[in-house]
């Protein structure tokens, strides 16, 4: 029973305590600067100079991604969930289409004849 009356007494202190740190904070003033009234503000946008360049410096060009092997390809579409490992549903579950067009009367087995 102390230390639940002990717990509330304390959550109370720290609550208090927010309250009263809150409250000193809005009495204090805004420190926002003022913006400067609209005469100090230029009329045009600044002028270039008559030797300036028209365009700027290009941007840089990206690296190039390296090509992917022919069995990095055929690896990324196996791996369906890109963690970079092949489970076994995820390596039949590509097969399903396939499997499904040869099974004609469609009981899920594959004849010699079908």
């Amino acid at each position: 029973m102390r230390r639940l009356l002990a717990g509330g007494l304390g959550a109370l202190l720290v609550v208090a305590g927010g309250l009263w740190m809150w409250q000193t904070r809005a009495d204090e003033e805004n420190s926002i600067p003022a913006m400067p009234p609209p005469a100090a503000l230029p009329d045009k946008l600044p002028q270039a100079g008559p030797g300036a360049p028209a365009f700027g410096l290009l941007p840089p060009t990206p690296p190039e991604a390296p090509k992917a092997s022919r069995e990095e390809v055929c690896f990324n579409c196996y791996d369906r969930n890109r963690d970079e490992l092949i489970s076994r549903l995820e390596m039949m579950g590509s097969r399903t289409k396939a499997f499904e067009s040869l099974d004609k009367d469609g009981n899920n087995l594959l004849t010699f004849e079908e």
